[in-house]
């Protein structure tokens, strides 16, 4: 199963990731315009986010910014299933296209990571009207904290991963990581020590980011990152149709 979901990889992550364009990290990067709408480079203007309302590769790690996707691993000497063994990627991507609107099928696609990847919870942050930025789906009251805090603090992995399509952010250990330092310790009180932002996007446009968390730190490996890529790159495409 996991060779083929392998296979799928360099097909399904965001646009950019499989022809190996990289990606960055830095503590001191997140400075934004405070104009309307759109910023002229094509980011989006986080002022005029808000944290509430109605629905309307690459992975930077802390200690190297420029990791590409790693190959496809070895079978593991214990040989115990992990959370991917018998994952139907094709039922997973036929219930995301006929899902009967957007709010379906991001609160599917949610599900779906919280059962596919070894996480224990999962959100999407989508891009709203004017450019608001909202929690679309949260499978806990925890992550929809998380992700408000990130609209509030102006910092965290998954407000990068939505501005930044061809990167995915992973973090091993909060403890130990500053990217986003006021974030961090926030979400670190709300019981999260491992992330994973996947952005939702096509080449046309941005629409978020798929976010899974764990209570415990480095909970998520290359296969936990490879599936939530795949989901994202679904549900992106099921949202832009």
């Amino acid at each position: 199963m996991m060779r083929s979901c392998w296979m799928l990889v360099a097909a399904m992550v965001p646009p950019g990731v499989a022809d190996g364009v990289h990606g960055c990290c830095s503590t001191s990067s997140h400075g934004h315009t405070a104009s309307q709408g759109t910023q002229p480079d094509g980011s989006i203007d986080r002022s005029v986010f808000s944290p509430h309302g109605g629905l309307p590769g690459l992975v930077a790690e802390r200690n190297d910014p420029m990791t590409t996707l790693p190959p496809p691993p070895a079978p593991g000497p214990t040989g115990r299933p992990g959370p991917h063994q018998g994952l139907d990627l094709s039922e997973i991507a036929l219930a995301l296209h006929e899902s009967a609107d957007s709010e379906q099928t991001v609160e599917r696609v949610a599900e779906f990571a919280r059962s596919a990847v070894g996480c224990d919870d999962a959100g999407v942050l989508l891009v709203q009207a004017r450019n608001r930025i909202e929690t679309a789906a949260a499978t806990s009251g925890p992550v929809a904290r998380a992700h408000d805090l990130q609209v509030e603090l102006d910092e965290g992995p998954c407000l990068d991963a939505l501005e930044n399509r061809d990167t995915i952010y992973q973090i091993e250990d909060l403890t130990f990581d500053d990217r986003w330092p006021r974030w961090g310790a926030a979400v670190l009180e709300l019981g999260y020590r491992s992330v994973v932002s996947v952005p939702l996007a096509t080449a046309a446009r941005r629409y978020g980011s798929l976010n899974v968390y764990a209570s415990r730190p480095h909970a998520f490996d290359e296969d936990d990152v490879a599936v939530a890529s795949i989901l994202a790159r679904h549900a992106s495409l099921a949202l832009a149709s």
